[in-house]
Formats: C-alpha cells, structure tokens, sequence
C-alpha cells in the first residue's frame, strides 16, 4: 500500500510545502551575518533537514501507523523549531517580522499535521491500544 491510499494528494502537496518553505527561510536567516550563533545555526538547519527527511518518509510509508509515527515525528521537529526560533528571537537573532512569519509557518504546518494524523487514526479499522490491561499489576485496581 503507498500512502496515497490514505493521505490525498493535496494534503500531501500543502504539508511538503510547508515544510520546504520552512527549511529554506530557516537557511536563509541563519545564512545573515547578523546569525552569529554557530551552535543555534546547526541546530535550526539539522532539525529543518530532519524535519523535511521524517515528512517524506512519511508519504512514503506503506501503512497508517508508520504514516502517523512519521507525521509526529514531523510535528515535534516542527515544535523543536519553535522553541529555537523564540531563542533567536530572544537573542536578537532575528527581526520581530522573520520571527513572526516563521512562527506562523511552524504553527499551520503542526495545525495541518494534527488534523491529517486524527483523520487517519479515525481510519485504523483495528487501533491498537497503548498498553494491555492484564499486564497491568494487581496493585495497580485496589482503592
């Protein structure tokens, strides 16, 4: 099964775009001279190229699951950036306006990934729960 089974094409096309204007615009701030901050550099760029290898993994994942583990890796690089792009921002790094359009970026691609990911556990015929109760202790149902 090819993820297109599940995921249509335009929510694919709108989240891989999302996330490659993400990583070019982080590449092009942290390009500027004003960006002296080596160490926030790496970072912003390897969770960006992270960001980019988890979202096409992702479409191209065979099941739901694998599909959604992908997509949430997804989301929390793109939550990771987030707290990266406040420290930029803290440290004047960044202008109030970059800071703020990235910033918007980063919350509608988390907003689009939320929703498909919800879509597609909706989807699961047999969702498997996170933990068995009988390899649950005793203990664990007195009062």
């Amino acid at each position: 099964m090819q993820s297109s089974e599940f995921v249509s094409p335009a929510d694919e096309f709108d989240i891989r775009l999302h996330v490659d204007q993400i990583a070019q615009h982080l590449y092009r701030l942290t390009a500027s001279s004003k960006f002296k901050d080596h160490v926030l550099k790496e970072e912003l760029q390897n969770s960006a190229g992270l960001m980019q290898t988890a979202c096409l993994r992702a479409f191209q994942a065979g099941d739901q699951r694998e599909i959604c583990r992908l997509l949430g890796m997804t989301r929390g690089k793109a939550g990771r950036l987030r707290g990266s792009i406040h420290l930029c921002g803290d440290l004047d790094l960044i202008e109030e306006s970059e800071f703020d359009a990235m910033y918007l970026l980063l919350l509608r691609l988390s907003d689009r990934l939320n929703r498909l990911m919800v879509r597609l556990r909706e989807l699961d015929p047999d969702p498997e729960p996170w933990f068995d109760l009988e390899d649950l202790p005793p203990e664990f149902f007195e009062p």
